[in-house]
């Protein structure tokens, strides 16, 4: 026969492991990272939004005073002085000298109340005016910028840097190019520039100090960099295609992703009358800093923790589940048929101390039950051999009582025939061949049988008025539940006063239920005695022999059994006007002949 392998000490070990770490570990991660996540996305929408908010205002006030110098240069070119001096057609040397000089003055007068960088005005015919600002004015009328605007009268906003061929100012300036109509002919008549210091829009832009890496820059229609904190990028084109095409689809935004080598958090607006964007970019690494040091020490104490849970684990294991193994290995022997086993005897005070000693205990125990069960059953096959040796037939009983009836009519005793009838009638019912189960018919002829018995022992008449229903004479029932009640009807209720007693039966059909009644004129059970009864009724072991009430314990505790607690006997007593007793039998099938309740 091959032994079944014992599992190894260390599978609870891992089983305890692989709980510890799925129960705590694994949520403890999984927490960790869902509140890093949600974490990050929560900084990144607040971020988001404030930083919505603020490009929002920043490009705001970017274009309310880029529009303000416009609208304070359109003044200017209204002056009577201005607008006087631009009708003039200047023809000699000396008229455009005269021209230029009085230009010059009267628009450095406006470029002071402006705070500009510069204001220059540019004749349409540049190639005209030799004399007119011929240091720096004489190669523009080649500018793309200057043909162009000259040919479609559109005004715009222009980046010039120092390299450019325009004024050579040492830093990067943003140029509004306008042209002037005459306004008698409509006819150009000449070129206005307003130039701007870019460091004039860098207030505008960068606002407060921002958070450590973010940047804020604007860029025009093509993507070059108007402004930038770094100012070599300037005038390039900003190398991010990503960031082009968003700001090609959306007016304004926020999205993440690589951005001058790292992977930002990019947010921005396009101006509204100017076609410009401005863009403010800041690092996730900024964002997730201070979570970072989070999760770092999340990270430690997680370490910390297995370590610490994983020692306690092992100590557990040490110190509980080598004994259980141990206990486990004794109790596979003792299936095996080993009874003289015996642990090591345990000091412990604790459970597995005390499973130790019960084990001993219920070995011991069960060796002497075996040898009590052992001398038990020699002692029940000799109590069998004799109760065998000495069973009676009840044929032998039935043919002796029909002999002493048959003597008895013989005789002409008329009471001896009908009381041994009566007896050996009782008897046949009462045994019902060995079956459980007879029918109310039956049971019915049981109780007459006995009542005839004790008409003829009082000498008296027995009054008993029989109320059952025909439709239930057929039905299955328990054997021997009415007999006891009449007998504890006769005997105390009726006994002392047989010529005015009476007792009833009723039998009928409730539902799925049969009832049966019995109730009694006679004196009543005392209250006491009837408490002491109920109590009875309620007990789960049996009652003395010779305690009252018997007969009622023994057919409630039947129907009980078989049945349920809703069947037990249901007694009530109104005292001087006799007693009611109800038995409820659930109806059974009625092809039911074997005997036996299914």
């Amino acid at each position: 026969m091959n032994k079944r392998r014992m599992p190894r000490v260390f599978s609870i070990r891992i089983t305890i492991i692989s709980l510890f770490i799925v129960a705590i570990v694994v949520p403890f991660l999984f927490f960790s990272y869902y509140t890093n996540s949600k974490s990050i996305e929560g900084i990144s929408s607040a971020n988001t939004s404030f930083s919505m908010e603020s490009l929002f205002q920043k490009t705001k006030a970017l274009e309310d005073y880029l529009m303000g110098i416009n609208y304070r240069a359109n003044d200017v070119l209204t002056l009577p002085k201005i607008e006087a001096l631009l009708n003039q057609n200047p023809g000699n040397e000396q008229e455009q000298r005269a021209f230029a000089s009085s230009m010059a003055t009267l628009l450095e007068e406006q470029q002071n109340l402006l705070d500009v960088r510069k204001l220059q005005f540019y004749p349409i015919d540049l190639e005209n005016y030799p004399e007119y600002q011929k240091n720096d004015g004489a190669n523009i009328s080649r500018e793309p910028w200057f043909g162009s605007i000259k040919e479609n009268g559109e005004p715009e906003w222009k980046l010039f840097l120092p390299q450019d061929n325009y004024y050579l100012y040492p830093e990067p300036v943003i140029s509004r190019i306008k042209r002037v109509d005459n306004t008698s002919t409509n006819k150009p008549i000449g070129i206005f520039t307003i130039d701007i210091p870019v460091e004039n829009i860098k207030t505008f832009i960068e606002g407060t100090q921002g958070q450590e890496g973010q940047q804020t820059f604007l860029l025009d229609e093509n993507g070059f960099v108007i402004y930038h904190r770094h100012k070599e990028l300037i005038g390039a084109n900003y190398d991010s295609p990503e960031l082009h095409h968003l700001i090609n689809e959306k007016a304004a935004g926020t999205e993440t992703f690589n951005i001058e080598g790292s992977k930002s958090l990019v947010s921005f607006v396009k101006l509204h009358q100017i076609p410009w964007t401005m863009v403010s970019s800041i690092p996730l690494d900024t964002l997730t800093k201070p979570i970072k040091k989070i999760s770092q020490l999340t990270y430690i104490f997680l370490v910390i923790y297995i370590l610490f849970g994983l020692s306690i684990i092992f100590y557990i294991t040490y110190y509980f589940t080598n004994p259980i193994v141990r206990l486990v290995r004794s109790m596979r022997m003792l299936e095996n048929g080993n009874f003289k086993i015996a642990l090591p005897a345990s000091k412990r005070e604790d459970e597995v101390g005390m499973l130790y000693r019960g084990f001993n205990r219920m070995v011991q125990k069960i060796q002497e039950l075996i040898e009590e069960v052992y001398s038990s059953a020699k002692i029940k096959k000799e109590l069998e051999f004799q109760v065998l040796s000495h069973q009676i037939n009840p044929h032998f009983l039935y043919n002796t009582l029909e002999s002493i009836r048959w003597k008895a009519e013989q005789h002409r005793m008329v009471e001896i025939s009908e009381m041994v009838e009566s007896l050996g009638n009782l008897l046949r019912l009462s045994l019902n061949q060995g079956m459980e189960l007879t029918t109310v018919r039956r049971e019915i002829e049981q109780v007459k049988a006995y009542v005839r018995i004790e008409k003829a022992r009082f000498g008296k008449p027995v009054k008993i008025i029989w109320m059952i229903n025909e439709s239930i004479m057929d039905m299955p029932i328990l054997r021997l539940l009415l007999q006891p009640l009449v007998e504890n009807a006769i005997h105390h209720g009726i006994r002392e006063n047989p010529e005015s007693g009476k007792i009833v039966l009723l039998g009928k059909r409730e539902g799925n239920d049969l009832v049966f009644e019995l109730s009694d004129n006679g004196v009543g059970i005392p209250e006491r005695t009837l408490q002491q009864l109920n109590q009875t009724l309620q007990k789960e072991s049996t009652v003395d022999k010779g305690s009252k009430g018997v007969g009622l314990f023994n057919v409630s505790k039947r129907l009980e059994l078989y049945f349920g607690e809703h069947y037990r006997l249901q007694i009530s007593v109104e005292h001087g006007k006799g007693t009611r007793i109800i038995i409820r039998h659930p109806v059974l099938p009625a092809n039911n002949d074997t005997g036996t309740i299914a």
